[in-house]
């Protein structure tokens, strides 16, 4: 089946449903919203049904999320369907937010002093690492970050658009 993310308009607003990730059972789907007019947020749904279980984030009252990187990104399922990854700006500092969806809250914020924006992160096959397309300096090139040893790697560093990072089945 496919869930339908749609573009509808409730009075004089447009409302936009972007980006969907589908979790690797096919069961939920997270999906970025306008639906309540005042900001951008994160949804998860039932993937077959469509109804929302819950929304994940707040922008437009949470002071842990003053914005999602929703233009030119989307977020991603770990390989096992446990967690979900974003990017968002928190405190004026890009983060990597990961929820987790048995605990139902977001576990982990990963902020970044020498990125400015976090784009398209995406988990590795083994769930342990997360590259991700990053603008610094005003390039934008691709990182990795290992969620074990808590460290990040710069894969590149020119003046080419390093975009939308996937993964090798072998990772």
């Amino acid at each position: 089946g496919v869930f339908p993310i749609e573009t509808r308009l409730i009075g004089e607003f447009n409302v936009y449903n972007i980006s969907p990730g589908l979790s690797p059972d096919g069961n939920l789907i997270m999906y970025l919203s306008t639906r309540d007019l005042f900001a951008i947020d994160l949804y998860l749904a039932d993937a077959r049904t469509g109804k929302i279980k819950k929304k994940i984030t707040e922008t437009a009252i949470d002071p842990e999320f003053e914005s999602l990187q929703f233009i030119k990104s989307a977020g991603a399922w770990s390989p096992d369907g446990g967690r979900f990854v974003f990017g968002a700006v928190s405190k004026g500092r890009p983060i990597l937010s990961i929820y987790d969806v048995a605990r139902d809250k977001v576990s982990g914020e990963i902020p970044f002093d020498d990125i400015d924006e976090i784009y398209s992160p995406s988990f590795s096959p083994d769930g342990r690492r997360i590259a991700f397309s990053g603008l610094s300096k005003g390039q934008t090139d691709l990182f990795i970050y290992d969620l074990e040893t808590k460290s990040l790697r710069r894969l590149s560093e020119d003046f080419f658009a390093d975009l939308q990072p996937a993964w090798s089945p072998d990772g």
